[in-house]
């Protein structure tokens, strides 16, 4: 399935770039000035719409897109 990061905001590109490089959400919401919680919405928000089953699968293709 071709997931289209182009209909991502520019937030969760950012995100979704930062969980490819191993960052935590919590390291993520340090550095953004947001909640864990923002966090884990803009994940699970990124996840439904690439359609993707789970976390595991959204930061698998995040590393084959951004690394």
């Amino acid at each position: 399935m071709h997931h289209d990061l182009a209909k991502l905001s520019y937030r969760q590109k950012e995100i979704v770039r930062l969980l490819a490089d191993n960052w935590s959400v919590e390291a993520i919401a340090r550095r953004l000035s947001l909640s864990n919680r923002t966090i884990r919405g803009h994940q699970q928000l990124t996840i439904s719409l690439l359609e993707l089953e789970d976390e595991t699968a959204l930061i698998e293709l995040a590393k084959s897109v951004y690394l």
